[in-house]
């Protein structure tokens, strides 16, 4: 076989191997979002709130409701408790659409490489980078494609997300 053979049956195993990500990618993308509400439905959502009845004198006589809901608008919660609540459930809730999955393969990977992730014998890159770090002076091969395969699939991932993102979003396709 020759060299370009080679290259030409990696090309071709490399093109499958990616148009079949698309497609499973695609495929779990319209699973997950056919039953999401339209986004005008979502523009226009009034969540039930509170009846209040008030006397003439401005005293609250009786309240009535399905679910007992006070709105209160985002400015007039504080600052801290906002923080609060977006550091306890996503510190880049801000900065990503939905599950950040960067992140989670980055805490998989740091979990696993100080022994709290993913028992061994099961593969995990972090387990990789714990047992290849004893061998790093002499033999760095063991260490590098682990921690370049991390850094190429979070750096991937966020490209991909990025990407969904600007085609997807209407606030950023109607700013264009």
């Amino acid at each position: 076989m020759t060299r370009r053979t080679i290259w030409r049956y990696l090309g071709i195993g490399f093109g499958t191997v990616a148009l079949a990500s698309f497609v499973v990618l695609g495929v779990y993308v319209y699973s997950v979002s056919r039953d999401l509400p339209s986004v005008d439905t979502l523009k226009n959502y009034n969540p039930p709130v509170t009846t209040r009845v008030y006397a003439g004198n401005g005293t609250v006589i009786g309240e009535y409701a399905r679910e007992r809901r006070i709105f209160v608008p985002i400015q007039f919660v504080p600052k801290r408790v906002i923080d609060a609540f977006i550091s306890a459930e996503d510190k880049n809730f801000y900065t990503h659409p939905g599950i950040d999955v960067g992140g989670i393969i980055l805490v998989e990977s740091a979990l696993s490489y100080l022994g709290l992730g993913i028992v061994p014998p099961t593969p995990s890159w972090g387990n990789m980078l714990t047992n290849a770090t004893a061998y790093f002076v002499r033999a760095p091969f063991l260490v590098i494609p682990s921690g370049v395969m991390i850094f190429v699939t979070v750096l991937c991932l966020s490209l991909i997300g990025d990407g969904l993102r600007d085609a997807l979003d209407p606030r950023i396709r109607d700013t264009k």
